[in-house]
């Protein structure tokens, strides 16, 4: 058909018995950053989005689909690293099952994903998850997208996830070239740098923290079994375990979330020595968290006020 100006992009498009479809695109220099893609060109209503035709757009960060689209191809959208938010409207003709595969592949800053509905929730937030922390994207493509069987489907996955040894994956890295691989985290096989294996299981031990919290803060359909699981599975992660990724996620990824920080709180319930030994690995960082902490400490029985100004 030719090529539109929309938003300051390029959109090439083409007609097939006398529907419209996106072809590819392109950005100008003076590209926005939003794009609302019409309902149709040349007076003809927009059918489809063929596979990879917005891939690799750098500058774009929201994207709204018109509400008659009837299908968006494989990686329709992949490697828009900027991208954040996705929407396909109330209304919209469109549904899970007709989006292609991959299609927010290397969209690694995406924050909502809206598939039925105009403005973001926790659905679209938990959503977002799917494509760069918890590894099920089948469900944005699942029929019962949205509904309380759905987000069972969704705890299910996380919590199969949660069970994953975290160290499953890192032999893929090392595959790719990405590094090589001991399993004995000092780095001592074949140009591995030391501590590239305990560095790899705080990432993932944090992803997961990560994801659970997420979780917890978002309830819809939550079951009373799910909500005791992840919770145990904080506790499990908290301060002074082990593996202490719960607590080295809210101090280094959470420190300003108040919300999440009074969920560790509840959940973990550290006494008064605790919560001094993780004010104090705080140093003069997270002043949110830190102030949060220090209020906390002051009211555990038995613990002398004027001491938190020690601290």
């Amino acid at each position: 058909m030719g090529i539109s100006l929309v938003n300051g992009y390029e959109i090439e498009t083409r007609e097939e018995n006398g529907s419209v479809y996106i072809t590819s695109c392109r950005a100008q220099y003076d590209a926005s950053p939003v794009l609302n893609i019409p309902q149709a060109f040349d007076g003809k209503k927009l059918t489809g989005i063929d596979r990879k035709a917005f891939m690799g757009l750098k500058g774009l960060r929201s994207v709204t689909l018109p509400t008659d689209l009837e299908y968006v191809g494989d990686w329709a959208f992949s490697q828009c690293r900027q991208l954040k938010t996705f929407i396909m409207p109330s209304g919209a003709s469109i549904k899970p099952l007709t989006c292609g595969r991959g299609i927010f592949d290397g969209c690694e800053r995406i924050e909502n994903i809206c598939i039925g509905y105009d403005e973001p929730d926790d659905l679209s937030e938990l959503s977002a998850l799917l494509v760069h922390t918890l590894p099920a994207t089948y469900l944005l493509r699942d029929e019962s997208y949205g509904s309380i069987e759905w987000f069972n489907k969704y705890d299910m996955a996380l919590l199969s996830y949660l069970k994953q040894d975290d160290m499953e994956g890192y032999s893929d890295r090392a595959l790719c070239g990405e590094e090589d691989i001991s399993y004995d985290g000092i780095g001592s096989v074949d140009g591995e740098m030391p501590g590239e294996t305990a560095g790899y299981l705080k990432e993932k031990g944090k992803q997961k923290a990560l994801l659970t919290f997420a979780r917890l803060m978002r309830k819809v359909y939550i079951s009373k079994e799910t909500e005791a699981a992840l919770r145990e599975y904080i506790k499990s992660r908290a301060k002074g375990c082990d593996k202490d990724y719960a607590w080295t996620a809210l101090a280094e990824d959470l420190s300003d979330d108040i919300g999440v920080a009074k969920l560790y709180l509840d959940v973990v319930k550290p006494d008064a020595d605790m919560l001094k030994d993780m004010i104090e690995s705080l140093g003069s960082g997270s002043t949110a968290l830190k102030a949060l902490l220090i209020s906390h400490r002051a009211d555990v029985p038995g613990t002398d006020p004027f001491a938190e100004l020690m601290l």
